[in-house]
């Protein structure tokens, strides 16, 4: 088993769509681990202002929650959409 470093508080989501597992976290971050590349972190977005709760994805997309607020962003570009 594989651990997996990075984040400075609780993971609390995960989530996976295409070869990139996503976590988000209580340090307010998600990030970004290529499967297919021995899971090596590719990306560390900072998503919210408040812990990351969950994570989903589909149709290219990755939707996070967080404290009265979802956000959406397009996996190919990894810019949410509206800000931030």
């Amino acid at each position: 088993m594989k651990t997996l470093e990075g984040h400075s508080g609780i993971v609390l989501a995960l989530t996976v769509y295409g070869h990139k597992l996503y976590s988000g976290s209580q340090d307010t971050k998600i990030m970004v681990w290529n499967i297919d590349n021995n899971f090596d972190l590719e990306d560390t977005l900072d998503a919210h202002d408040n812990p990351v709760c969950t994570l989903a994805a589909s149709r290219g997309m990755v939707f996070s929650g967080s404290l009265k607020t979802v956000k959406v962003g397009f996996l190919a570009l990894m810019t949410p959409i509206g800000g931030q």
